[in-house]
């Protein structure tokens, strides 16, 4: 079998995907929308809509976990069918899940990329075991701790070798959806009710938000990171945009200013009891994580950390060297692993086929996935 593979992750607010030829993924919102009349927006189409307020937001997935399928295969049949407009039997899917995603879910997947779909193969895996395996081949280190931080929630893994510590793993309820809600807040409070524009808020999140690395020293030059976002002006049909740094905003135009809020809302990852969340920061988790492990496993875990900032440097002993790396473009890093497992030697070995499990069924398909 020398088929050619897909990539699939999908998130909770939106799809990566392409090709194993592909250099970069296809992004596309995993939503739908229903308005007061017509038809219902799927996915990207939304980009078409000048007034997303008017819209009600059907999402397939709840705390990270696919919870409505009928949501969930309408934006996929719009991805597959109508924008790549590709021939599934003709490729292996390779397709991310959530760490600990439900028996029933993993057997609906199957059902769907097989039956529904008819791809000839396919492969199924956590992105943070996909991006471990890749980490470990490249650093060659034994061990290391990935640290997901998705829309719903956070993750950290810590592995071992091609083991994953599940007695380690941590969850924590706290995301880029809980950014962009307080975000939306934030602005609300101090300067325009924008309580019903979550895509706007998240928007001006992800274009213009960043964590410090020195919080007293960027609080002291607030007024030079401030950065102004034009609003969208409905009756002449114009989408909001951003400014370029010093740039006055125009006569007549509602805007907002941006400063301190660029950094100090994702703050909250770090210390989300600060607005009442009953949990523990992002530093303390992947301490706490890295502490359930064997004691002689430490030192490689805490040199080997994936995707976090160096606060964790503050909450160990000095008898513990922190190292701490991030891919250039986080949100596409797993998307690229799978792609470079795709054209790995002996990946048709791990890929359950269409006849495997056509004549198997939901035993063999146990077998091949376990460790999800």
């Amino acid at each position: 079998m020398n088929n050619k593979a897909f990539i699939l992750d999908t998130g909770a607010n939106s799809i990566k995907c392409g090709y194993d030829s592909d250099e970069q993924p296809l992004h596309f919102p995993n939503s739908i929308w229903r308005p007061k009349t017509g038809r219902l927006i799927v996915s990207d189409e939304v980009n078409e809509k000048r007034n997303g307020g008017s819209l009600f937001h059907l999402s397939p997935m709840k705390k990270g976990y696919i919870v409505n399928w009928d949501v969930q295969r309408t934006v996929w049949e719009h991805v597959i069918r109508d924008k790549l407009k590709m021939d599934p039997t003709e490729y292996t899917a390779v397709i991310t899940e959530p760490q600990f995603d439900p028996l029933a879910n993993q057997r609906a997947l199957d059902e769907v990329f097989f039956e529904d779909y008819g791809f000839s193969a396919i492969y199924r895996s956590n992105t943070t075991s996909i991006v471990a395996d890749r980490y470990q081949e490249i650093s060659k280190s034994f061990g290391c701790v990935v640290v997901e931080c998705g829309h719903s929630f956070t993750h950290i893994v810590p592995y071992w070798g091609e083991k994953k510590l599940k007695n380690a793993i941590i969850r924590l309820d706290i995301g880029g959806k809980l950014i962009s809600n307080y975000m939306k807040e934030v602005i609300s409070y101090r300067q325009l009710n924008l309580m019903e524009e979550f895509r706007m808020c998240q928007e001006i999140k992800e274009k213009l938000c960043f964590l410090s690395k020195n919080f007293k020293s960027d609080m002291s030059k607030r007024e030079q990171l401030k950065r102004i976002f034009v609003l969208p002006n409905l009756s002449a049909e114009s989408p909001g945009y951003f400014l370029p740094e010093n740039e006055p905003p125009p006569c007549n135009a509602q805007f907002l200013s941006l400063s301190r809020e660029r950094f100090q809302v994702p703050e909250i990852l770090f210390s989300p009891h600060e607005i009442g969340i009953n949990s523990l920061g992002l530093g303390e988790a992947i301490v706490e994580a890295i502490m359930r492990t064997d004691e002689l496993q430490r030192p490689i875990l805490f040199k080997n950390i994936m995707r976090v900032l160096e606060s964790v440097r503050g909450l160990t002993t000095d008898e513990y060297d922190v190292r701490v790396g991030e891919s250039a473009q986080p949100a596409d890093y797993a998307f690229n692993c799978a792609r470079i497992l795709s054209q790995g030697v002996g990946f048709e070995d791990d890929v359950l086929t269409r006849t495997q499990w056509l004549e198997e069924g939901e035993r063999i398909s146990d077998q091949f996935f376990y460790q999800i």
